[in-house]
């Protein structure tokens, strides 16, 4: 899985950008109903719980107790989701592709962010790959559980 990852200073205000690029041995419509599935979020190992708050944004409640706030600003079928996020250390908006291929799903994953706090910022680049590739171990195995729960 390629990424690539920029920081970027305006001032005082630093943004850390990351996508992510990876295919998912599984079919398109299951790698996206489990992405924008709120209500079945067991599969993440970094959340504790999410609340949906409306049809429209839910709140994501890490294991370490930190609340994040979603809004949902794209919602395309099988093809784009796009998030505003804000939690107290950070804000910023999530970007997922998505495409069949004849190896599976093609997703590519983008975040770019805002770092609120001076000292996050020196861990701010090293948290994101951490958290995108934990997202992306997480939404294998659940593809991979699912998958031998059809047969």
């Amino acid at each position: 899985a390629a990424q690539i990852l920029s920081s970027l200073f305006y001032g005082e205000i630093m943004m850390v950008k990351a996508h992510l690029s990876a295919v998912i041995n599984g079919d398109l419509e299951t790698v996206w109903q489990i992405i924008v599935d709120n209500e079945h979020y067991a599969w993440r190992s970094d959340l504790q719980k999410i609340v949906i708050n409306d049809t429209t944004s839910f709140t994501e409640w890490s294991k370490n107790g930190i609340a994040t706030h979603f809004v949902i600003t794209a919602q395309e079928y099988c093809c784009r989701y796009e998030l505003d996020l804000e939690n107290p250390n950070l804000c910023g908006h999530w970007q997922g592709l998505f495409s069949a291929t004849a190896a599976g799903t093609q997703i590519e994953l983008t975040e770019a962010l805002v770092v609120k706090k001076p000292l996050l910022r020196l861990f701010a680049g090293k948290y994101l790959r951490q958290q995108q590739q934990k997202y992306l171990a997480d939404l294998r195995r659940e593809v991979a559980r699912r998958s031998k729960a059809k047969c």
